[in-house]
């Protein structure tokens, strides 16, 4: 049996200053088709007619009767001239409800003003409708033309998952979010796309919605929703993260063409927004390259924009940069004075000279925010100390990324953090991901503040033994342990940065020994903690990864969300 399909189409005249002509509302069935007449309700001006301007009147279209929708999966496409940024649509009733309404995300919405967009809204089978309604914002930064709209089934046997659909016509490509059982699959074809070439980045915008779960259950352990991506006969594990996010997918790095790509999960909280060619990140310094994390470890040197180093910003959190340095000398050059003026116990706020660096170590990776960039940066220039090329660099990227901002004062505080890390350390397997994994838990504790808000309780749980462990074990690292918040951070990182079942050996035997060795003196007194608190660091682990992967959807050893699968 054929499928009804409901077709509306809206011709815009161009210099016609009469109201809308009346437009044919066609319904296919078997018995042929049946036309219904669509005028204009309120709106604008004849001479503005299709135009949505901010702070303008809404614009209704009208049906003189209710016209009743197929049975099987209806959906309305509505297109635009350009991106409908703040643009909401509602879709209205026989009795004027509302049956569906779509408003783009802000933060989703892709592409270049001026270039046309198509988007897609499930309607409710067997209903009927009476009108639509156009609006947008006033805080809107330009009108946007309304230029088509339309209604029709979806395919035979196919069902819809979440409620839209998005094709961007100035990409020729179409996001199909079709389910067809429990496994949710998004399609696109780039040889269906003009402009697109197969070695472009390509960006995977979603929203996900995970299921709750009780802190109990979160402490008893977390399992971190995905969706798999298929390139070609490549297969990416997409890990989700809670809220609105992106990650680009780099085809010369990953070693693959672009041609199609699917994406496939049975995560019902689960709503992809975009998949598309990105521009090239080829934008001089202190731009910064778009990058999960994983993308990082795989980023190889030989795709840098210059030799010593490249700079990316993390999709996930796109206020928390990180320096990929060649070796640890470059990365020494960048962040081994800032280490002894921030976290250095014996050095802290003090400017030492390159001499007196030169014998001794910074740390293997390192981490800044706002606060300890602005005070490393202020005392330089009232003691008119001069800096290293890298560090004058330095100053110029956090700059320009607001992580710290020029005030009558001085410098300031702004927005996220830096990271960084070194090639050097793949000499050692498994060190760079230990290390990436490290810092990035200081990249969340910087602009999560929440997550802070959860350390502090679990730290002030602690009893005076098992606090004076932590500070035996960083004391023996070199931090300056009167800094409570600098003890804090360093805290949930140290164990976060392995597995929850690692914990326990990770603290209590190999870090236990390092403990020993650095304070002699406290040897009977960690013997008899380690009797006593046996499992503690396992318990701890997992309470700060259940308030952790409750608000960020992140995991102990879990800070990469794009990772081939055949090389977890």
């Amino acid at each position: 049996m054929k499928l009804a399909t409901v077709l509306v189409v809206v011709t815009l005249l161009a210099g016609c200053r009469g109201a809308f002509d009346l437009f044919p509302f066609t319904v296919d069935s078997p018995g042929g088709g049946e036309a219904y007449a669509l005028h204009r309700g309120r709106g604008p001006r004849a001479d503005e007619e299709g135009v949505l301007d901010p702070g303008a009147a809404a614009i209704r279209l009208e049906l003189r009767a209710p016209v009743p929708l197929p049975d099987s999966q209806p959906v309305l496409l509505a297109s635009f001239g350009s991106l409908p940024l703040g643009v909401t649509l509602t879709v209205h009733g026989a009795r004027e409800e509302v049956i569906a309404s779509y408003r783009p995300a802000d933060r989703l919405a892709f592409g270049e003003q001026g270039r046309p967009v198509q988007v897609a809204l499930a309607l409710p089978a067997g209903s009927a409708v009476g009108g639509f309604t156009f609006e947008i914002d006033g805080d809107a930064a330009a009108p946007v033309r309304l230029t088509g709209l339309a209604a029709a089934s979806a395919p035979t046997g196919v069902g819809r998952r979440g409620a839209e659909q998005i094709r961007y016509a100035s990409a020729g490509l179409r996001v199909e979010n079709w389910e067809d059982g429990p496994v949710g699959s998004w399609i696109v074809d780039r040889r269906e796309a003009a402009e697109w070439s197969g070695t472009d980045p390509v960006e995977i915008r979603y929203s996900f919605e995970p299921q709750p779960a009780t802190r109990e259950e979160l402490i008893a352990g977390v399992s971190v929703p995905s969706a798999t991506v298929g390139v070609g006969d490549r297969e990416f594990r997409l890990d989700l993260r809670p809220g609105s996010h992106r990650v680009v997918f780099y085809p010369l790095i990953e070693g693959v063409r672009v041609d199609r790509l699917a994406v496939e999960s049975d995560e019902p909280g689960l709503r992809l927004e975009w998949i598309g060619p990105v521009r090239g990140y080829d934008e001089p310094l202190p731009s910064a390259v778009p990058a999960d994390l994983g993308t990082v470890l795989r980023f190889p040197p030989g795709q840098w924009r210059q030799a010593d180093f490249e700079l990316f910003s993390w999709t996930l959190y796109p206020e928390i940069l990180i320096l990929d340095s060649a070796s640890y000398e470059v990365q020494s050059r960048f962040f081994r004075r800032l280490a002894f003026f921030v976290e250095k116990s014996g050095y802290r706020g003090t400017l030492l000279s390159n001499e007196a660096l030169a014998r001794r170590h910074g740390y293997n990776a390192h981490n800044y925010n706002g606060r300890g960039l602005a005070d490393f940066y202020n005392a330089a220039d009232r003691a008119g100390f001069v800096l290293n090329p890298e560090e004058e660099r330095l100053r110029e990227i956090v700059l320009a990324h607001g992580i710290i901002r020029e005030s009558s004062a001085g410098y300031v505080p702004g927005v996220g953090g830096i990271l960084g890390v070194s090639q050097e350390s793949i000499l050692m397997p498994t060190l760079r991901d230990l290390l990436l994994s490290h810092e990035a838990y200081h990249g969340v504790y910087y602009v999560e503040p929440e997550f802070v808000g959860a350390v502090d309780r679990i730290w002030e749980a602690l009893d005076e033994a098992q606090q004076h462990y932590w500070h035996l074990l960083l004391s023996g690292y070199r931090y300056d342990i009167a800094d409570e918040y600098l003890v804090r951070n360093e805290y949930h990182a140290y164990l976060l940065q392995q597995p929850v079942a690692s914990a326990g050996w990770y603290f209590e035997s190999r870090m236990a020994e390092r403990i020993a060795r650095w304070h002699p003196e406290q040897a009977g007194w960690l013997e008899r903690y380690l009797s006593r608190y046996r499992g503690t660091h396992r318990r701890q682990a997992a309470e700060v990864q259940a308030a952790l992967f409750s608000i960020t959807g992140l995991a102990a050893r879990s800070v990469y969300c794009l990772t081939p699968i055949d090389r977890r």
